[in-house]
């Protein structure tokens, strides 16, 4: 019995038959479509029409890779964007990103639309929604689209994952509890839409599909002349959690081109995280927008701009640059990755720098020691009581040992370590077995 499965990334959309038992195959990559040219600035949107014809190529690739029967399609992607659909999930108008910041454009007063959502709300009905109240969310967004006059009433907002199986199967009906939280209006605690919140914002007149907690099929497909179920999408953080086997107790530390700390929880309470519904009545604490991979990358383009500008490329760079840190010797070099809003801030820098530090192995080693110390004082807040093991994912940790070990130096010798190249897809699998055995 072999599954579909579709990660929808926010750089690419990926596909891969799924065996359960056995493992991934033809893995199959798409570029997620740019960005629409032409809108105002902060708004980030893409054409819908285009991504989903892109997920429709990756599918008929994969069928036409393999000739064994689909038991059906399971999808993941990326939170927090959203799609407007009518009740029959046609789009009304594109797909808006996570990236969209509309939500920071002013009114008349001079107050963003995002101050008068957070005073709105209060402190206590963002910590029922998840503790997670940001731009970028739907719930900010859609409260700046209603304040320009824009929503219509009965509209449906429809997470990546949930348009692309409504657009599959002609259902636009259900939602699981992972992608419904990442609307920022979900009572995430009882698993059910937050009616106050939305009513506090205005946003009563929504349509919105209903939660629920199992993977099951939403609706069948029908594609190239075959016949499948698609089952319930899930979120992808939730998704790559289940494929590395977290457990209660462990420490999951991923660091890829962004970066997120969380464990995993019997009961949904508040604190000093962000907390989102998982699998088989558990939570995760989490605290995401870490800076890493993508803060480390533009450093790399700096320490390569000169060989780039002479049509030269390096060897190996990450390599290199490894090994440089590892043998550096810091002494008062300190670093704050935080070039773009993260977790702990939106200004970065590179401060108490003496002339013996001005090397590529004394500031990545600086980045990596900065990296760390984010992660244990992130380890800290989800998890006071301590953990058991470190459960390391992502590229960057197997890359660069220096960068383990600077974060086991704070965390903890005990690690594990998860070497998956494509964690989202991994996880589909690991759900896909969960969905065999059901069977």
């Amino acid at each position: 019995m072999s599954f579909i499965g579709i990660d929808l990334g926010a750089t690419f959309l990926k596909g891969a038959w799924l065996h359960p038992g056995s493992g991934l195959s033809n893995v199959h990559r798409e570029p997620f479509p740019n960005f629409l040219a032409g809108l105002p600035p902060r708004r980030r949107e893409v054409c819908i029409q285009s991504v989903l014809t892109a997920v429709h190529r990756l599918i008929k690739r994969l069928l036409d890779a393999q000739s064994c029967a689909c038991a059906g399609i399971l999808i993941c992607g990326q939170m927090h964007g959203f799609v407007l659909a009518q009740p029959d999930g046609a789009p009304v108008g594109n797909f808006i990103s996570w990236q969209d910041a509309r939500c920071s454009e002013t009114d008349a007063n001079g107050v963003s639309h995002f101050e008068i959502a957070r005073e709105k709300l209060g402190a206590s009905l963002i910590a029922e929604l998840g503790n997670e109240f940001r731009s970028g969310l739907p719930v900010a967004t859609l409260h700046a689209i209603a304040r320009g006059g824009e929503l219509v009433k009965g509209l449906m907002p429809l997470s990546l994952m949930d348009f692309i199986a409504a657009s599959l199967t002609g259902a636009a009906s259900f939602t699981h509890s992972t992608n419904a939280a990442a609307h920022g209006l979900f009572n995430v605690a009882r698993g059910e839409w937050h009616i106050e919140a939305l009513t506090t914002l205005g946003l009563e007149d929504l349509r919105l599909p209903q939660p629920q907690s199992e993977i099951v099929p939403v609706g069948r497909a029908r594609l190239c002349g075959r016949d499948f179920p698609v089952y319930t999408p899930v979120g992808d953080q939730q998704a790559a959690l289940f494929g590395v086997d977290l457990v209660p107790g462990e420490l999951s530390v991923n660091v890829a081109t962004g970066s997120q700390v969380s464990v995993l929880v019997d009961k949904p309470e508040a604190g000093d995280w962000q907390l989102r519904p998982y699998f088989d009545g558990r939570w995760l604490r989490t605290i995401t927008h870490l800076p890493a991979g993508r803060a480390l990358n533009r450093m790399l383009h700096l320490c390569s701009e000169l060989a780039t500008d002479q049509g030269t490329e390096l060897r190996d760079p990450w390599g290199q640059i490894s090994r440089m840190a590892e043998a550096a010797e810091l002494r008062s070099l300190k670093a704050d990755l935080s070039f773009f809003p993260t977790a702990y801030g939106c200004e970065g820098a590179f401060t108490h720098i003496l002339e013996d530090d001005i090397t590529v192995g004394a500031f990545f080693r600086a980045a990596f020691r900065a990296m760390s110390e984010n992660y244990a004082i992130s380890a800290g807040r989800v998890s006071p009581a301590g953990w058991s093991c470190v459960v390391f994912s992502g590229g960057l940790v197997q890359r660069l040992p220096v960068l383990r070990a600077e974060i086991l130096d704070r965390l903890g010798p005990s690690s594990r370590s998860v070497v998956q190249v494509e964690d989202a897809l991994e996880g589909l699998l690991a759900l896909s077995c969960r969905v065999a055995a059901s069977k």
